[in-house]
């Protein structure tokens, strides 16, 4: 058996492999507090709009996934990702919506495809596809929609 110092020393070479990884999802949990805050948004602003207004529930689901959508670019801007460059903040709104809106389609073919097909139990589908996109959403909107 290995002397206690050798299986430190491997410990802490293995660590450090992991330490870039660890360290470029230091801000997630920023992202994931916005993003769900977002997505409660999104909840109360469709459930206003069609059960107070009448409005049809597919328009009071847009109308409240682009107030979502709002408050998560306003708020990922200036908590989760705030030393980004702050200059052309329209175009990167812009860029924020087209990139949150291919997620969406992904993200809504994903879940059917786990749903009809496989035969998940659609909330289960949901919680687990929003989860695992959450990572790559993050990591794109890091690199490319909020680079420094």
């Amino acid at each position: 058996m290995r002397n206690s110092s050798e299986i430190k020393s491997f410990i802490s070479r293995l660590l450090a492999l992991g330490n870039p990884i660890l360290l470029s999802f230091k801000r997630y949990p920023h992202f994931f507090i916005i993003s769900f805050l977002g997505f409660l948004i999104n909840i109360l602003i469709t459930k206003f709009l069609t059960d107070f207004t009448g409005l049809f529930y597919v328009f009071s689901y847009i109308l409240g996934t682009l107030g979502n959508w709002t408050f998560n670019f306003v708020f990922h801007s200036k908590v989760t990702f705030s030393n980004h460059n702050k200059e052309k903040q329209a175009l990167r709104y812009c860029q924020f919506l087209v990139f949150y809106g291919i997620v969406a389609i992904l993200n809504f073919s994903t879940v059917y495809l786990l749903t009809s097909i496989i035969g998940i139990y659609y909330l289960v589908s949901i919680v687990l596809v929003t989860f695992i996109y959450s990572f790559f959403t993050f990591t794109i909107l890091r690199k490319r929609i909020f680079a420094s």
